[in-house]
């Protein structure tokens, strides 16, 4: 697709695709991006990756913000392809930026086989982290608890 306008128009009713927005659930508000690459101890990014981690991370917080304006008082729920963090690396530019606003639940995808045990699945710094590739969950649906520990 060239245009999220193409994308939005062949969606059935009900659904809706999320691009530097927000969406408002019953019992969240969920916004996202696509991610990218981040650096880690013994791989450091290439320029090229360090642009579009950079971009992507604006681009997340064009998300948040646009949440954040619907004020609706119900949970905060990130979507990323991407990690934003791993088991072993967790101090990314992702991560400190969640942690800046009142986050409660990410959910995130990209790893998958041999990878899946590089995911970080937990609570990191008041934020809950689930890694929900289609392997990694055994191909099931997963829950996400909402549970109150911030709201947007």
């Amino acid at each position: 697709w060239n245009a999220i306008t193409q994308v939005r128009a062949h969606l059935p009713q009900g659904m809706q695709a999320l691009q530097h927005d927000a969406a408002l659930t019953e019992d969240a508000v969920i916004c996202g991006t696509r991610g990218w690459l981040i650096p880690t101890g013994d791989a450091p990014l290439s320029p090229e990756d360090e642009k579009i981690t950079c971009r992507e991370v604006m681009r997340l917080e064009m998300s948040i913000q646009a949440a954040l304006r619907l004020n609706a008082q119900r949970p905060l729920v990130v979507m990323l392809h991407f990690p934003p963090l791993y088991a072993q690396e967790r101090d990314t530019p992702f991560t400190r930026l969640l942690e800046k606003y009142p986050v409660h639940t990410v959910v995130y995808g990209h790893l998958h086989g041999a990878g899946i045990p590089a995911g970080f699945h937990g609570e990191w710094h008041g934020i809950r982290y689930r890694l929900v590739s289609c392997d990694a969950l055994s191909f099931r649906l997963a829950e996400v608890p909402l549970e109150p520990t911030s709201v947007c």
